[in-house]
Order: structure tokens, then sequence, then C-alpha cells
């Protein structure tokens, strides 16, 4: 992923419903005025982990997020393990048909974007 600005917006990028402001069940990443949060919410309470504190405009970041059901999610940013959530994780089928999904909400009045290049779904039993 690359981000044109990283002020003035949020960014959600999930799986499962990507929502601002309600609880659901997903697990991602958020950019919020320039800093890159792993997320984990299980439908009753959010867990947001720092990762990059300031993200760079114009440079690609490769994103990786892993969930074990119920017991955590491991978030990646170019390769390295930054953090790992251990609260709020999702489980259950709930929701299961949001594969992906993608928020921008701003908080001024001018055009916020990113570009997404590639998106790999892994799935083991």
């Amino acid at each position: 992923v690359q981000f044109d600005q990283n002020t003035t917006q949020t960014i959600l990028m999930t799986t499962g419903p990507a929502s601002y402001g309600a609880n659901a069940r997903h697990f991602g990443f958020r950019v919020s005025n320039g800093t890159l949060y792993g997320i984990t919410d299980d439908g009753t309470g959010e867990t947001q982990k720092s990762l990059v504190g300031s993200i760079a405009t114009a440079s690609p970041y490769e994103l990786e997020a892993i969930l074990i059901p119920g017991v955590s999610v491991a978030f990646y940013v170019n390769g390295t393990l930054t953090d790992t959530a251990t609260t709020s994780i999702p489980s259950g089928t709930t929701d299961a048909q949001y594969l992906f999904d993608f928020l921008i909400h701003t908080s001024a009045a001018s055009v916020r974007s990113f570009r997404f290049t590639f998106y790999d779904f892994w799935q083991q039993n």
C-alpha cells in the first residue's frame, strides 16, 4: 500500500467490516493522522497497536496481519514483526463475507487517497 497523504484522515483496511466509531468484528490496519496502527475488534471492543509513528507519503509499505482466531493477531510491516495483539481478537463466522474492506474518513475539505496494489488471503485449517 502507498499513502498519498498522511494527515486529516483515517483509513481502515480490514478483514471483517471496516467501521468508524462502531464495534464490528475485524482485524487489520488503521492510519490516523500519519500513524499506522494494527487493530483488532471482537465486536465488543477494539485494541489498537502503534506500528509506525510517522508514515512516509509516496513510499510503499508491505502490511501483513496473521490471525489465530480467538488467540492473537501478529502485525508485520515490510516483513518485520512490529507488534502482536492478544485482546479483542475476532472469532466465529459473523461478518465472514467481508474478506477485505476499506474505509476513508476525512476531517478536511480536501481529497484523500491511497494506493492498494496487491491483496493475498490465506486460510489454513
